[in-house]
């Protein structure tokens, strides 16, 4: 497989009440063939001008750490009240998520695009 290589400046948007606010960058299809992304990988609608959503698998990372922080039983009640990204979810859905969140860092092991 060729080697893909991208040079970003990555913004990670921080405040005292959301210390990690990642945001994906779009590659283009020929882009996503190349780093071996297939048309099963979500894809943004090309009416908002296609393209494929990846993050940095590092910030990625920080995203889960923070949303398992945020879940920890003496932080949830407060996030709960505030009603703000994942705790604007339904119960179940907000399960769902804090559960996905701690199986990638559970298996970290390197850097890539997720």
């Amino acid at each position: 497989m060729e080697a893909v290589s991208y040079h970003f400046v990555v913004m990670v948007v921080t405040s005292p009440t959301n210390p990690v606010q990642d945001r994906p960058f779009l590659i283009t299809d020929s882009e996503a063939a190349r780093a071996g992304l297939t048309k099963n990988h979500s894809r943004r609608n090309t009416k908002y001008g296609g393209g494929y959503p990846v993050f940095f698998e590092g910030l990625h990372h920080l995203h889960c750490l923070d949303l398992v922080r945020q879940s920890l039983y003496y932080n949830y009640d407060h996030y709960l009240e505030r009603g703000a990204g994942p705790f604007s979810d339904p119960p179940e859905v907000l399960h769902w998520h804090v559960c996905m969140s701690q199986q990638p860092l559970s298996l970290f092991q390197g850097i890539s695009l997720t």
